[in-house]
């Protein structure tokens, strides 16, 4: 066996990220990994060949893109007051 293990901070060092996304994801199942027993998270060369591979295909949208108006509306009516607000009420 001739590929060296390398250690979280390791691989977070290298990937330019933080050490505990590394063990979250880890934990999750996300990326590959392997375990030397209950404590000890280790990762080859390979796996972190794969968790680059992973995420750099898969570039997640932050926010999701605004709804459009279906083409059959023409315009917009201001929605009306439904009854008296809290506010309307304490003052009378």
């Amino acid at each position: 066996m001739t590929d060296r293990l390398l250690t979280r901070q390791e691989v977070a060092d290298r990937l330019g990220i933080k050490a505990r996304w590394i063990q979250r994801k880890c934990q999750s199942g996300e990326i590959p990994c392997t375990r030397l027993g209950p404590r000890y998270i280790r990762f080859t060369e390979a796996q972190v060949e794969q968790i680059i591979a992973f995420h750099a295909d898969e570039p997640k949208a932050r926010r999701r893109p605004r709804p459009v108006a279906p083409s059959n509306v023409t315009e917009l009516k201001p929605k009306t007051p439904r009854g008296p607000t809290r506010r309307n009420r304490a003052g009378a």
